[in-house]
C-alpha cells in the first residue's frame, strides 16, 4: 500500500508545486499591473520619444517651407525682410506709434460714451430737461393730490 500511495503523493507534490509556480506568476503580473508609478514612468518616455520624433519632422518641414517661401518671394519682399533684421528699431518704433493711436482713439471714445463731442453736449442738455420736466411733473401731482384731499374733507 506505500508503493501505491508514492506515486499518487509524488504527483500531488508535483500539482503543488506547479500550482506555486503559476500563482507567483500571477502574483507578479498583478504587481507589475498595479505599480502606477512605473507604468506612468513608461508612458512619459514614451510620450517624449514620440514629440521629440514630431518636433524633428515639423522643424525639417519648416525648413522646407521656409527655403521654398524665399525661392518664391519676389526680391523687393526679401529685401525689406532684410532690413527689418538688421535695424528694427524703426519698425517696432511706427509699430508703438500705431499701438499708442489706436489706444488713445479707444479712450477717446469710452470717455464720450461713444459719442462725438457735441452729440455729448446735446445728450447733457437732454438728460439736464428731462431731469426738470420729470420734477415738474412729480410737484403737479403731488400738487393734485393735496388738493383732493382737501376736498374730501
Amino acid at each position: 500500500m506505500t508503493r501505491d500511495t508514492d506515486p499518487e503523493v509524488q504527483q500531488q507534490q508535483e500539482r503543488v508545486e506547479q500550482a506555486r509556480e503559476e500563482l507567483g506568476a500571477t502574483v507578479e503580473a498583478l504587481s507589475a499591473r498595479a505599480d502606477v508609478k512605473a507604468r506612468a514612468q513608461d508612458k512619459v518616455g514614451e510620450l517624449k520619444e514620440r514629440a521629440g520624433e514630431k518636433a524633428g519632422e515639423i522643424r525639417h518641414k519648416a525648413e522646407e517651407l521656409t527655403g521654398k517661401a524665399r525661392e518664391a518671394a519676389p526680391d523687393p519682399v526679401v529685401q525689406a525682410t532684410e532690413k527689418v533684421r538688421r535695424r528694427p528699431g524703426p519698425v517696432a518704433g511706427g509699430a508703438a506709434a500705431l499701438v499708442a493711436l489706436l489706444l488713445a482713439r479707444r479712450w477717446m471714445r469710452n470717455r464720450s460714451g461713444g459719442r462725438s463731442t457735441t452729440g455729448a453736449r446735446a445728450a447733457k442738455r437732454a438728460n439736464t430737461a428731462g431731469r426738470a420736466a420729470r420734477k415738474q411733473a412729480g410737484s403737479t401731482a403731488r400738487s393734485a393730490k393735496r388738493q383732493a384731499r382737501r376736498a374730501r374733507r
